[in-house]
């Protein structure tokens, strides 16, 4: 296959699985504006793929255990994400990413409701490139792909009041190890693990699990092999060092 037209297909692939993913979600009553999906649109021209997805609101209702208990709950998503394109000698396909996760409720108190909220984010690293932050990360474990508690919204909740978190605090560990993301694994992410019904109609459409296949296929595959080779008798000094980049505690 001609190198136009493999990034022409993973283009195609991209869009395949926006359009896919905002007919499922306004399908199930999971998002009511999935226009950003839709909308983004990826330049055909360079070496590099991206989008941003803004503000999309995700719909999980009452059946997650949360302390205080909320009504509600909703999550709202945004994402960044810039990549090469598939080729032989390219195992990490993305090279720019991060999600930020805002989690919506309202606790009822005394016939007055109050407004509670959760966040995580998930990135990818750039110190691993040379980019920046390398003295800081390397003295704790920093894997390249992680999730940590709290992120942009969170210090943004303290910065304008500073008792939001009560008698809690909020810190830069864990960052505990994740798989990559796209926006189909963040959802997906959210979902399965807030939303038993949402997550169930989800995995009961055969046009979710073609996008959500593909994302893990091009995402996934690569970064869980990255990991596996680590045990490889044959395994050389430059695999060692991405397995231990993605997992750092591997001996």
């Amino acid at each position: 296959m001609a190198k136009s037209e493999s990034k022409a297909d993973f283009r195609a692939g991209i869009r395949s699985s926006l359009i896919n993913l905002s007919t499922i979600l306004e399908r199930f009553k999971l998002c009511k504006d999935t226009s950003m999906l839709r909308g983004i649109n990826i330049p055909e021209s360079g070496e590099r793929w991206a989008y941003e997805v803004n503000n999309l609101k995700i719909e999980l209702g009452d059946d997650s255990r949360t302390s205080p208990e909320v009504e509600g709950l909703y999550c709202v998503l945004d994402i960044v994400i810039e990549g090469v394109y598939p080729s032989e000698d390219v195992a990490d396909l993305i090279k720019r990413g991060g999600v930020q996760f805002r989690f919506v409720g309202l606790e009822e108190r005394e016939g007055d409701y109050v407004s509670r909220q959760h966040c995580w984010h998930h990135d990818r690293h750039e110190f691993l490139d040379g980019n920046s932050g390398e003295e800081d990360a390397l003295s704790c474990a920093h894997p390249l792909y992680h999730l940590t508690y709290g992120g942009k919204h969170m210090k943004a909740l303290y910065k304008d009041d500073r008792n939001a978190f009560g008698s809690l605090f909020v810190a830069d560990a864990f960052r505990v190890t994740q798989p990559p993301m796209d926006v189909v694994l963040a959802v997906d992410f959210v979902v399965s693990n807030f939303s038993k019904k949402g997550w169930a109609d989800l995995l009961d459409s055969t046009l979710y699990q073609k996008s959500l296949s593909w994302s893990q296929k091009q995402f996934w595959k690569p970064y869980y092999s990255s990991i596996g080779k680590f045990w490889d008798e044959d395994c050389d000094k430059s695999a060692s060092e991405v397995a231990r980049g993605l997992v750092p505690q591997l001996v």
